[in-house]
């Protein structure tokens, strides 16, 4: 069965586009390289995939070595006031964070513990 337009591909059934997956992966370890993410933008037209490909970069910013949580928001939303964005946006954050696997310490340094996911838990 074929996706359609509105119903993005989960990451593991993503296929194609290993060019942009291939130059995000490169943005992303660039820029943490440098302590300084880029921005991304990805544009096309309806139907196209651009929500598949964003689930994708979701999923490589998710590697443990990267440290990164995606949050995701939906942005065809309308929202009305800012107020509404930010609802959304933490009700995104504590989705992600319920998802997550929890940290689980891997060594301690004299000034903080070590995680193996490179993210500390509260």
């Amino acid at each position: 069965m074929l996706p359609e337009p509105n119903y993005p591909v989960s990451p593991e059934q993503f296929i194609g586009r290993k060019t942009p997956s291939e130059a995000f992966t490169l943005a992303l370890q660039q820029g943490l390289a440098a302590g300084r993410i880029s921005s991304f933008a990805v544009l096309g037209d309806w139907g196209i995939g651009k929500s598949s490909l964003l689930l994708k970069f979701a999923a490589i910013c998710s590697d443990p070595k990267y440290g990164i949580l995606p949050v995701l928001v939906p942005v065809s939303t309308d929202y009305g006031d800012y107020r509404r964005f930010a609802e959304s946006l933490l009700d995104g954050l504590a989705e992600a964070l319920a998802c997550r696997k929890p940290a689980r310490r891997i060594g301690r340094s004299p000034s903080h513990d070590i995680f193996a996911n490179n993210a500390p838990t509260y």
